[in-house]
């Protein structure tokens, strides 16, 4: 709900000592941007855990990396089958809305928190009929451990080293689900937080170890 004045004063006194901070999240910009301006962030920011580089003050895209429409079809087609939705994460700079969630499954209410407790835009549709698919950067859904793991599974027999597959606990509010909450995302391979760094770095004229990087989840770890 928000950012600690210490972590606050950190960030600002890294900038005094001639540091680049730049906040890498799973989050889009829209997700983002109470937090960034709590921290007076007007550089760049990474999110979308690597799909997309972003100005921090008003989210424009720098860079973003898409899946193949054919793979975001059959991926989205996978969940839904097992009784999921098939949320769809768009580039906001190509299209009118943050989100895409596709089936006739009810929300996670994890889902339904998060949607109301941040300004993004969702549209909801039954199925994937006139959608255009070129503007997705990420393939998920939400729901408990146990009722995601056979949908894992069969994404990742069918798919393999061609995505990038995280399934991992979700943080939110413990009042919005009485059961643990798990992430599915799916990005093109390759696509991860040091991935798009790298990229980042090279613009800046950096080395990788000039680059220091903290992080406590899944989509940290090659960071």
């Amino acid at each position: 709900g928000r950012v600690p004045e210490a972590h606050r004063e950190a960030v600002l006194e890294a900038r005094e000592h001639g540091l680049e901070v730049v906040i890498a999240t799973g989050r889009n910009w829209a997700e983002s941007a109470d937090a960034l301006r709590s921290i007076d962030d007007h550089g760049v920011m990474i999110c979308a855990g690597g799909a997309m580089l972003c100005g921090s003050l008003e989210g424009e895209v720098i860079r973003s990396r898409t899946l193949p429409s054919d793979r975001v079809a059959d991926i989205a087609e996978r969940i839904i089958a097992h009784g999921h939705l098939a949320h769809l994460l768009q580039d906001h700079g190509r299209c009118e809305v943050d989100y895409i969630l596709v089936g006739r499954s009810e929300p996670d209410p994890a889902t339904t928190w998060w949607l109301r407790e941040h300004d993004v835009r969702a549209r909801f549709v039954d199925d994937l009929d006139g959608i255009d698919l070129t503007t997705t950067m990420r393939v998920g859904t939400v729901g408990t451990s146990s009722t995601l793991h056979s949908a894992v599974d069969e994404v990742r027999a069918t798919w393999g080293d061609a995505i990038t597959l995280q399934h991992w606990p979700a943080v939110v509010e413990s009042a919005a689900t009485g059961t643990t909450t798990h992430l599915l995302e799916i990005f093109d391979r390759g696509v991860d937080k040091w991935a798009m760094i790298v990229e980042l770095i090279a613009d800046r004229g950096l080395r990788p170890e000039q680059v220091v990087a903290i992080g406590d989840g899944l989509n940290d770890v090659m960071m």
